[in-house]
């Protein structure tokens, strides 16, 4: 079947339930699926491998084709997680040899990937993070009251519309319940309100930029995406925060960074250093836009430096 083919089918499909997907139940027929309302009237021949009513959404699969409608919001997207399986309405993790990781009794359930040992469970409100081993992780945060899905504390994904960054920061060993490995390597996150991202590069330095100003940044359109913090105290400080920030996943997309490097009024960052930073933004092949800014935090030590950076895409105001 084309893939044309079944999404055309599933959105006919669910047109003909007057916006109710909800009050409606699967039925099979030759070894396919389809829906129909809970009055049995027959909507269209099933032409489905398999249909889930979750709590939440439509898991449809057909062929190579799996989508999942969203009852409130009347979107269906595709899903390209390979590792998840549907049961009986909910949802849960395979392994790449198709033995049961998690087993499908989750309202929603998220492994971040090869590089990370962590995987997010739902059911219903009540949320859980896991290692691989099924150990608890991840159980200290804080909440905020402008998040706009409190569900979700430590989303790495793109959503324009939490007003939520995760921050992300490389550590040598797990302390506390903000710790877990992810990217290869143990980390902490933290969360912070975009609304204060901007107060913190108030009063900056601006070393160097590929544009006129910061106006894309400072725009009300901006989107930012990303944050990654680290700490260098080493011969060279600033080239040594950006091999850091290379292995956090910063630079495998487009658009801008803006990068802020701090220390105490005592430490000088060599010319030298500052300029290896400026090459690297330079070469990158996807970079957009990037800027350098410098600031002084006397709570760091003599000789250590903190880089601070924003992944993020705005408009310039006309």
């Amino acid at each position: 079947m084309l893939l044309m083919d079944a999404y055309d089918k599933i959105e006919d499909c669910l047109s003909k339930l007057n916006g109710e997907p909800p009050k409606c139940v699967k039925y099979e027929k030759n070894g396919l699926w389809g829906l129909k309302p809970y009055d049995g009237k027959i909507l269209s021949e099933p032409f489905c491998d398999q249909i889930e009513i979750c709590a939440e959404f439509i898991y449809f699969r057909s062929g190579s084709t799996r989508v999942r409608y969203y009852f409130y919001e009347h979107t269906i997207d595709s899903d390209r997680e390979e590792s998840r399986f549907y049961e009986n309405g909910k949802v849960g993790l395979k392994n790449s040899d198709g033995s049961v990781s998690f087993p499908a009794e989750y309202d929603e359930i998220y492994d971040w990937g090869e590089d990370c040992d962590v995987v997010y469970t739902r059911i219903g409100k009540e949320f859980h993070y896991y290692n691989h081993k099924h150990e608890e992780i991840l159980t200290e945060y804080d909440r905020i009251p402008d998040d706009k899905q409190p569900l979700v504390p430590y989303f790495l994904g793109e959503d324009p519309h939490r007003y939520v960054l995760v921050c992300v920061e490389p550590i040598s060993e797990p302390t506390c319940g903000r710790d877990c490995f992810a990217y290869n390597q143990w980390v902490r996150l933290s969360l912070i309100p975009q609304s204060q991202i901007k107060g913190l590069f108030t009063g900056c330095k601006l070393i160097k930029n590929s544009n006129s100003d910061l106006g894309q940044f400072k725009s009300p359109d901006t989107y930012l995406y990303s944050a990654r913090t680290c700490m260098s105290s080493g011969e060279n400080p600033v080239s040594e925060c950006i091999e850091q920030l290379k292995t956090l996943g910063c630079y495998e997309s487009s658009w801008q960074y803006l990068l802020k490097i701090s220390c105490n009024r005592n430490t000088q960052i060599k010319s030298d250093d500052l300029c290896n930073a400026i090459n690297f933004y330079k070469r990158l092949k996807k970079c957009i836009g990037y800027y350098i800014v410098t600031a002084y935090d006397d709570s760091l030590k003599d000789g250590e430096v903190r880089a601070f950076q924003v992944h993020y895409y705005g408009v310039t105001e006309e």
